[in-house]
């Protein structure tokens, strides 16, 4: 079936493509703990604690893979403004 999502790395980017307005991401699986991981880049974060960053990047994947979301090891959380200064440094 055509367009049906499959692997664990493609259902995690597409919950954070719908849960935020993405500015960039990368989620991938690591090949030592194989599990998911990644950054994720969105001014949704301006003004939050990255506790609470965390918190509902969490949340967005417990809601919507339920136990799967036990293979997301971590996603860093990032402002467009933050990434930029990584970036340039």
């Amino acid at each position: 079936m055509a367009g049906v999502v499959t692997s664990l790395e493609e259902r995690v980017s597409a919950v954070l493509n719908q849960r935020f307005h993405v500015h960039a991401m990368d989620v991938h699986r690591n090949s030592e703990a194989e599990r998911i991981s990644g950054r994720i880049v969105t001014s949704d974060f301006d003004g939050m604690q990255q506790i609470d960053r965390q918190r509902v990047v969490h949340n967005a994947l417990r809601d919507a893979l339920g136990a799967d979301s036990d293979g997301v090891s971590i996603i860093l959380t990032f402002t467009p403004d933050e990434y930029e200064a990584l970036r340039e440094d």
